[in-house]
């Protein structure tokens, strides 16, 4: 949770917003956002959040200074991490980089840098899913390990929990 908030203060202040505007809407986004709320258990999510934060930071700090390849790296190490955490997110966040990479610089060999972080941690990741599952499908996705006797889980063919109308009022009600 500190980490994500310091790397979100030096990504404001990577865009030039003063040192006390920084530390305003960094209180602001660890305070009045889910961020907060996830906060005392570790979860996922907030897991995920630090890593898309510092592959943006690593990416944001490669258009700064191009010469320098290990943010290109750092930045596919932290957006693969993401996406072996939380598949949506992580997932939509690196398959986006490069196209960012594209966008602000037009050199396809800095993807490759990019890649290079990158494709370890995929690898690692699809391994582990291949070891325990027997396919590529993640963990969470499969059904059968979510039944067993006395299990309060609602699910579904998908294997993911079936959202009712007091779940929802509770995270975003409390």
């Amino acid at each position: 949770f500190v980490l994500l908030n310091l790397l979100f203060f030096k990504t404001l202040q990577l865009f030039g917003v003063g040192e006390r505007h920084s530390l305003l809407l960094t209180a602001a986004m660890a305070l009045g956002t889910l961020v907060f709320v996830q906060m005392p258990y570790f979860s996922a999510h907030l897991v995920a959040s630090f890593l898309i934060v510092a592959g943006v930071y690593s990416l944001l700090k490669y258009s700064i200074l191009l010469n320098n390849k290990r943010y290109l790296i750092m930045a596919g190490m932290a957006l693969a991490l993401a996406a072996a955490v939380d598949l949506p997110a992580g997932f939509a966040f690196m398959a986006l980089a490069p196209l960012y990479l594209l966008w602000k610089n037009r050199r396809i060999k800095q993807i490759s840098w990019y890649w290079l972080g990158a494709l370890p941690i995929l690898a690692l990741h699809f391994i582990i899913n291949y070891n325990i599952t027997g396919d590529l499908v993640p963990i969470y996705a499969h059904p059968e390990f979510y039944r067993f006797p006395g299990t309060a889980l609602s699910v579904h063919t998908t294997g993911f929990r079936i959202p009712d109308a007091d779940y929802i009022l509770k995270v975003f009600f409390g």
